[in-house]
């Protein structure tokens, strides 16, 4: 009986999910994840709380740069099947919209490097290379049969 409503609870939720796919980055955004994560690294580095309030802003800032950078693309996507759809296609039209991920992504980057330069101050250096060797491994911790090898 459990097995069924969870297939049907399970089914709602992938229906609502493909008819609400900009219902589907908002709830993303709420960053449960991010904050697992953070918790798990605050516990590993051993950090005070100003270190992980330096670190939730940067985290938290350099996340939504991120979903920024993703909404670019796919508005980016949008509106070039929208320009397809026209009788003409005009190029100068087409350029723009494949610059303009180019550019949030520059801008993702720039935050990213101000928001590390941010965490290196911060952190002591044993803190530091802890957090290297967390940013070192694979975000799954092991590298299986089927991951790449970068």
């Amino acid at each position: 009986m459990f097995g069924i409503l969870f297939g049907t609870a399970c089914l709602f939720g992938f229906i609502w999910m493909w008819r609400h796919p900009e219902g589907h980055r908002r709830w993303r955004r709420g960053g449960r994840l991010g904050r697992h994560w953070l918790r798990f690294i605050f516990d590993r580095l051993d950090t005070s709380p100003g270190q992980e309030r330096v670190m939730r802003v940067a985290f938290d800032d350099v996340a939504e740069r991120g979903y920024a950078t993703l909404d670019a693309l796919h508005d980016a996507r949008r509106n070039l099947a929208r320009a397809f759809r026209e009788e003409e296609l005009v190029a100068e039209r087409v350029v723009a919209e494949l610059t303009r991920p180019d550019d949030a992504l520059a801008e993702l980057r720039r935050t990213l490097g101000a928001r590390l330069a941010e965490l290196h101050a911060t952190l002591d250096p044993e803190q530091r290379a802890r957090f290297a060797d967390s940013l070192a491994r694979s975000p799954r911790g092991s590298r299986g049969p089927y991951r790449s090898v970068c």
